[in-house]
């Protein structure tokens, strides 16, 4: 069912909020006209189409495209969340901001069938219905694969790094940019799991509130990639990406993001919790696809994400940071000069901390550092680093973040930000400290 060349049909799916529809297709044997609609309306979780459909114009696809964006969603039970993201990036696409890049799609459906989607301009789509989700006057959806197999596992390294480079033999291009969206817990091994929750004590830490509203983690709760097979799965593509976007939880922590440096140019990531909805993708692709879709703007994407959950999410929590990949190792020498020769004893009580566990794992570094430096030179060099590896402009935050996990002082789960640098770090972080003491981070540090 791959092919680089596109499979027209509808663009239109059912109901977002129906966990029920995959976004999957099948296949069909009937008159061209008819199986034009069918197929792709299967491929968006429908059922019957009861009229034959227009083919569907597409801009013609360029040999090798300016920009590929590939997005790779998983978590089965955010696939409501992610139908909603993909009719937001198609209403980005409507306004014609595509040009000679291209946007493919990986995502999983409740009934795991993963599906390859791409995005596409139609500039007069004859099958638009406004009544119908995802449905657009000017874009639509094309099926460019799908998998069979039951046992299909979206977070082991071969699988992570062969879709990845399938969908990048699918719409070859001079950068690639890779948007992870789904559940994430930072550096944390995979099977970080041990009885401390603040709600129940014999409890998986990570197991939220009964009542809590939800938010997003890297994988399903039974199915996690670990950072350092996440960054062998990239360099097993064959590519250099010029930025990651993690649209998922915690994965603003330097130990993740160490271990990732050589994998991409930039990271956009947050430090805490991502609510369920993820990025609004309406204004962030616009950010992705500048200047005639040849060139990305991350810093604009911070700000538009900050913007939406400060003045127009139903929870406003929203916490962004944009990391120089480069400017790790520097950031590295610096704090293993201060954790050899100018460490003090640092109590971890009074630092910022981004979730809601009685026994803190994620603190905030540049917090962290200032409580434990022991040598004032060697702080402002410290800080003077941290502006270039964490640009400034591009650390946004809501006066406070919401935790599933725990709610602090506030019965709405609301937990205030007193200082924030954009990263964390665990290592005032007893519980998890042998674990911690393997990372390449500890071990480049100490």
């Amino acid at each position: 069912m791959y092919s680089n060349a596109p499979a027209p049909g509808s663009s239109t799916t059912s109901d977002p909020g129906n966990t029920n529809d995959t976004l999957s297709a099948e296949p069909m044997k009937r008159p061209f006209r008819t199986a034009v609609c069918v197929l792709l309306l299967l491929a968006l979780g429908l059922t019957s189409c009861h009229r034959d459909e227009e083919f569907v114009p597409r801009r013609p696809r360029p040999e090798t495209a300016d920009q590929t964006l590939l997005f790779y969603l998983t978590g089965t039970d955010l696939s409501a969340y992610f139908r909603q993201n993909i009719d937001a990036m198609m209403s980005a696409i409507d306004r014609d901001i595509l040009y000679d890049s291209r946007v493919l799609v990986f995502v999983e459906g409740q009934k795991n069938r993963p599906t390859i989607l791409e995005l596409n301009y139609a500039p007069n789509n004859a099958n638009y219905d406004p009544a119908q989700p995802l449905s657009h006057a000017h874009a639509a959806i094309d099926t460019l694969y799908r998998w069979e197999a039951a046992d299909f596992n979206s977070m082991e390294r071969s699988t992570i790094a062969g879709t990845l480079r399938r969908m990048a033999e699918a719409a070859p291009a001079h950068r690639y940019g890779v948007i992870f969206g789904g559940h994430g817990l930072g550096w944390l091994p995979a099977e970080s799991t041990a009885p401390y929750a603040v709600h129940d004590s014999a409890a998986d830490p990570w197991t939220p509130l009964p009542d809590a509203l939800p938010t997003r983690w890297l994988g399903d709760p039974r199915k996690r990639a670990s950072i350092p097979d996440l960054g062998e799965a990239l360099r097993e593509t064959g590519l250099r990406f010029e930025y990651l976007i993690f649209d998922a939880c915690f994965m603003s922590s330097v130990e993740a993001l160490y271990e990732l440096r050589e994998s991409c140019r930039y990271i956009v990531a947050s430090p805490c919790e991502i609510m369920a909805s993820g990025f609004a993708y309406d204004e962030i692709l616009p950010d992705l696809l500048c200047d005639g879709g040849r060139s990305y703007d991350l810093p604009r994407v911070c700000r538009d994400y900050y913007d939406y959950y400060a003045n127009r999410a139903q929870t406003p929590s929203g916490c962004i940071a944009l990391t120089d990949t480069s400017e790790l190792e520097a950031l590295a020498a610096i704090v293993r000069e201060i954790e050899t020769r100018a460490a003090r004893p640092c109590d971890p009580a009074p630092l910022q901390t981004y979730e809601g566990l009685a026994d803190h794992v994620f603190f905030d570094l540049g917090d962290y550092i200032a409580a434990v430096c022991d040598d004032a030179a060697l702080l402002a060099e410290f800080e003077r680093q941290m502006a270039r590896t964490f640009p400034e402009e591009s650390r946004r935050h809501t006066p406070s973040f919401y935790s599933a996990y725990g709610r602090g002082s506030d019965p709405q789960g609301m937990h205030p930000i007193r200082s924030y640098s954009g990263v964390t770090t665990s290592a005032p972080c007893a519980r998890f400290a042998a674990e911690w003491q393997q990372t390449a981070w500890y071990r480049t540090t100490h």
